[in-house]
């Protein structure tokens, strides 16, 4: 190693040292800037992209670091709403289980990564539908992804969008094998051999004039308990598979039953199995419809190339993945010619080609078990031979736009990274700087080693259990421990990936949020404590919250000083974000939706504010330009952008009922009423943490004048029509909300102000839903107020569900045909319908479905259309002429 010395007035001074200590200075100052100088510990050929946003959250995380106090209380309890990355597209992913589509994939999923090995899945992320790109190599390699995903180069990691034909891209051969086989060896030659040869469309049967290749189809139907019977027809052997129904069988469980030419592929069993396997399938199949040739250029001397030739193109895209398995490199080629054929009537007949890259390769098939002698002896004349390679590379021919296609994001444990349709390609990161950089800063540059921090997220398999490797890899990084290394060093006895302990007794620890039991830390940070499908179910969402509220408060080591930081995507009105802020559980908040909201700006306990003023501002443009978040929003719709992006769980306006729907009513009064019903929902107990029992009374009443529309009436010269608006004094019908409360009661308080509403608001029809609650309410409402003037009846909503059952009743908001007076009770209702189904009760909200559900069946709450299509036909004539009055 050379080192750099320079002497200033006679004394030496090192280079490379006085740089190191610069460098260490800077990160010791600021979390800022030390993000910037590890960030290429963490993601290596990634480029640092700074935005203001990172200076906004480090600034908080640098005030809990330093101990600040505000109003004599440590500053140490922190929430940060952020959006999350943007996602991708599916394809067939190679898994340890075979290949899967990219959408079927499950975390915990062991997926092929660019360095030929297998890494679990950590977290997926549906993204539904976005822009895509076509991207198809010289190889025949075709794979449709968006335009910001990430493929590997021999630059580097570059984005679909600046991706040029000719430049390279990288397929794999694996390196490990930890596939279980699914068949047998023997089993899989025979497969080879009617894939080969072999018909199975009627009845399974074989077809090879090599005697040796029909023993060995022979004695692997055997193997597997099948009866044969050969024949010698002239020129070859025909072998057929007897065993009728149990061949059929035995052939639809590998999807083959019924395969023609056309139609056949090598079976996910083979393709799920190990290269032993696979070379068993690719030996018998190359015996059939292989070719090597023996070329002899007088130049390069003689020149070994394998290929094979296929009508189906399933089949050829397969043996191109088979062979890259087993580390052959091979080329797809489509290729036509003037032929009219029965199959092909058009007069271009059209096949695939597998080509095998050259003599190194083609030697590869040498003692491959299946291969017949007669091509095996060709094989072994190849004198080239090569090493083993995990990249290889493939020329792009063609990009191209691919419409919107279903897309979804995933995080890869390690490797971050991914091969699907055998092309590499980067998954998406977020999260780092909570939970990686910060507590490794805190640990080094801060001099705080002995620090414990506990890290939790919604599943240990997912981000806490990926950021844990990830601030491990980075504080035993060579750059870290060179300015560090004084400072922490890893103990041998505790040092894993997951939980890792320093000299200085400090931890880090990786959990579940629902497995804290016995941790404690100096730090807790809990990233995404709910996840999407968690998030909607209530139960996993109020358990998440529960261990939140009751478990999260007891880890801490001195529950005055050490640190609570949550960061997470709104989700739900009532998710942990949620929850902190309804309660005044004393966090700062940082909430940066991605578009700038005017309505809501960030200002933090430390007089931080959110730097932007325009309204829809972006967040960060330099990663996610307008393009980006404009199709990332059509994608995934109101309800997650407005929770995902914009930080907050409802669509501003609302959500299924917008706000400016409901038609204001400044009248002192109500207008006369033809109708009045009350709605019921009711709750099952009075428990705190159960629903409400609600009531909301509509009014049904009539408007101004019906106008029709313009009707054609021929003129009397003949020279065309004239147009006429008709005008009918008819009412349309719009309703009322009338009253509205909710409350939790025991039955008789309930069934009392039920019975109060209803003589009070002189009610005429009372309907309950026909639960169990609801069934001893409208009996007890019948036994002690049947003489009143209301009727009750119960209603049976059936199988329809609550999102359902207002989406019946929308167009009703929509048209204009509902109203609400001014009073504090109606905006309890309106606010209550304005961010189902992601707000924290419902109950008033099934009391407004059902009674217009009611209504509308009653007929007595009919749209504009249909009561101007009611008075236009009962006005028309209908039959023929009135008989006369009197006979003729």
């Amino acid at each position: 190693m050379t080192v750099a010395i320079v002497h200033i007035d006679g004394q030496p001074i090192d280079i490379d040292r006085q740089l190191l200590d610069i460098s260490r200075a800077e990160c010791e100052e600021s979390l800022v800037e030390f993000i910037r100088q590890a960030w290429h510990v963490i993601e290596p050929g990634a480029p640092y992209i700074h935005g203001w946003h990172i200076d906004y959250i480090c600034e908080h995380l640098e005030a809990i670091s330093d101990g600040v106090e505000i109003g004599d209380k440590p500053y140490n309890r922190l929430l940060i709403n952020v959006p999350p990355g943007p996602g991708w597209v599916e394809n067939l992913v190679t898994t340890a289980r075979g290949r899967v589509r990219l959408g079927d994939l499950k975390e915990g999923d062991q997926v092929l990564t660019h360095r030929g090995r297998y890494r679990p899945v950590t977290a997926c992320y549906p993204k539904g539908k976005l822009p895509t790109l076509r991207i198809v190599t010289k190889g025949g390699r075709e794979t449709i992804a968006t335009p910001d995903h990430n493929f590997l180069t021999p630059t580097g990691w570059k984005e679909a969008r600046d991706l040029v034909i000719g430049e390279e891209l990288a397929f794999v051969t694996p390196v490990e094998d930890p596939f279980s086989d699914l068949v047998s060896a023997e089993e899989a030659r025979l497969l080879g051999y009617l894939v080969g040869d072999g018909s199975v469309t009627h009845s399974a049967g074989f077809t090879n004039a090599d005697e040796d290749v029909v023993a060995d189809f022979e004695a692997c139907a055997s193997a597997l308990g099948f009866k044969t019977a050969k024949a010698w027809r002239k020129s070859h052997w025909h072998v057929r598979l007897n065993g009728g129904e149990i061949v059929r069988q035995w052939l639809a469980r590998h999807g083959l039953d019924g395969a023609s030419s056309y139609t056949k592929f090598i079976p996910d069993a083979v393709l799920g199995s190990s290269k032993n396997i696979i070379r068993n399938f690719i030996g018998a199949y190359w015996t059939c419809d292989g070719l090597f040739q023996a070329r002899d250029t007088r130049e390069r001397g003689s020149r070994y190339r394998a290929s094979a030739t296929t009508v189906s193109e399933r089949l050829a895209k397969d043996l191109l993945h088979a062979l890259s398995r087993i580390g052959i490199r091979a080329s797809l080629r489509r290729k036509t010619r003037a032929l009219k054929t029965r199959a092909q009537p058009g007069g271009v007949y059209r096949s695939f080609n597998i080509e095998v890259y050259g003599e190194a390769d083609t030697a590869r098939f040498a003692d491959m078990p299946g291969l017949c002698d007669r091509k095996a002896a060709i094989v072994r004349r190849c004198s080239q031979h090569r090493f083993d390679t995990v990249l290889n590379e493939d020329p792009i021919v063609l990009i191209e736009d691919a419409g919107e296609r279903e897309c979804m994001c995933v995080s890869v444990e390690e490797d971050h990274s991914l091969v699907w349709d055998d092309i590499v390609v980067h998954n998406t990161m977020k999260s780092l700087i909570t939970n990686v950089f910060w507590p490794a800063w805190e640990w080094g540059p801060r001099n705080m080693p002995w620090l414990r921090i506990v890290c939790a997220a919604h599943k240990l398999e997912n981000l806490s259990a990926r950021d844990s490797r990830r601030m491990r890899e980075l504080v035993t990084s060579e750059w870290y421990r060179a300015r560090w290394g004084d400072r922490v060093s890893l103990a041998r006895d505790q040092n894993e990936k997951l939980n890792f302990q320093n000299e200085a007794k400090g931890f880090r620890i990786a959990t579940a949020i629902t497995s804290l039991t016995g941790i404690r830390g100096d730090r807790v940070i809990i990233d995404d404590p709910h996840s999407v499908d968690s998030a909607a179910s209530e139960a996993q969402r109020e358990t998440e919250v529960t261990t939140f509220l009751e478990a999260i408060p007891t880890r801490l080591n001195d529950p005055v000083r050490s640190a609570i930081v949550v960061i997470m995507q709104r989700l739900h009105e009532d998710d942990v974000s949620g929850v902190i802020l309804d309660r005044g559980l004393g966090y700062d908040h940082i909430c940066l939706p991605m578009r700038y909201d005017e309505t809501r700006p960030c200002v933090t306990m430390l007089g931080v504010e959110d730097p932007r003023s325009e309204p829809g501002e972006l967040l960060f443009p330099a990663r996610f330009p307008a393009t980006v978040v404009d199709r990332d929003e059509a994608t995934m719709g109101p309800y997650a952008t407005a929770g995902q992006f914009q930080q907050q769980p409802t669509p501003r306006g609302g959500g299924v009922i917008k706000v400016d729907w409901w038609q204001p009513w400044d009248d002192a009064s109500y207008p006369p009423m033809d109708l009045v019903v009350a709605s019921l929902d009711t709750a099952y107990t009075t428990k705190q943490e159960n629903d409400f029992s609600a009531l909301t009374v509509w009014g049904v009443f009539s408007s101004d004048s019906l106008i029709a529309q313009a009707t054609n009436v021929a003129r009397r010269d003949g020279e065309g029509f004239s147009s006429v608006q008709r005008v009918y004094q008819e009412g349309v019908p719009r309703v009322m909300l009338m009253a509205g409360w909710q409350e939790r009661l025991e039955l008789p308080d309930l069934v009392e102000k039920v019975a109060a509403t209803c003589r009070r608001m002189r009610v005429d029809k009372l309907l309950i839903e026909s639960k169990a609650a609801g069934i001893s309410v409208s009996q007890e409402l019948r036994r002690l107020y049947g003489h009143e003037d209301w009727a009750v009846q119960l209603i049976n909503p059936g199988a329809i569900d609550k999102l359902a059952r207002l989406y019946s009743v929308q167009h009703l908001f929509s048209e204009g045909m509902v109203y609400a007076p001014d009073r504090h009770w109606a905006d309890t209702v309106i606010r209550q319908c304005e961010v189902f189904p992601k707000g924290k009760h419902d109950d008033l909200v099934d009391t407004v479905s059902q009674a217009l559900r009611h209504l509308r069946e009653l007929g007595v709450l009919s749209r504009s259309a249909e009561r101007l299509a009611e008075v236009e036909e009962g006005m028309r004539r209908r039959g023929g002429a009135p008989p006369p009055l009197y006979p003729v």
